[in-house]
C-alpha cells in the first residue's frame, strides 16, 4: 500500500513519497516525450503512468547492463496508483484554476542588475 520501503518503514512520510514520485515520472514522461523515445500523445494519467513503466522497464535494463541503479524501482500497486491519481487530479485542478502557472526561465543579471534573458546580457 505504500509507494516506496521508506514509507512502509515511515507512514506518515508516504504522500511526500508518493508526490516525489509522482513529480518524478512527470519528469521523466516529458522528456522522453521531448527527445522522441515516447509517443507525444499521452494526455490523461493513465497514459503517463503506461508510458513511465515501459520507460522505467527499458532503462533499468540499459543501467543494469552498466551495473548502475534502477531508475524506477517502484512497482505500483492498485492502492499506489490511486494516490498517484489523486495528487494528479489536485496538481490538474490548481493548474485549471490559474493557481499554478509553469515557472519561467530563469534569468541572468545584467549588468545594470535587472533580470535578462540568457540572449540579452552583455558581456564587457
Amino acid at each position: 500500500n505504500y509507494i516506496s520501503r521508506y514509507a512502509t518503514m515511515h507512514p506518515w512520510e508516504d504522500f511526500a513519497e508518493t508526490f516525489a514520485n509522482y513529480l518524478d515520472m512527470m519528469d521523466t514522461v516529458e522528456t522522453s516525450e521531448h527527445f522522441g523515445f515516447v509517443n507525444g500523445n499521452c494526455p490523461t494519467f493513465m497514459d503517463k503512468l503506461h508510458a513511465y513503466e515501459r520507460l522505467g522497464v527499458a532503462i533499468n535494463e540499459l543501467n543494469r547492463g552498466v551495473g548502475v541503479l534502477d531508475l524506477v524501482p517502484e512497482v505500483f500497486t492498485p492502492s499506489v496508483i490511486e494516490k498517484l491519481r489523486t495528487i494528479d487530479k489536485a496538481v490538474m485542478t490548481i493548474q485549471t484554476r490559474g493557481l499554478w502557472t509553469t515557472p519561467q526561465a530563469p534569468c541572468s543579471i545584467s549588468n545594470d542588475g535587472s533580470c535578462a534573458t540568457p540572449s540579452s546580457v552583455q558581456v564587457p
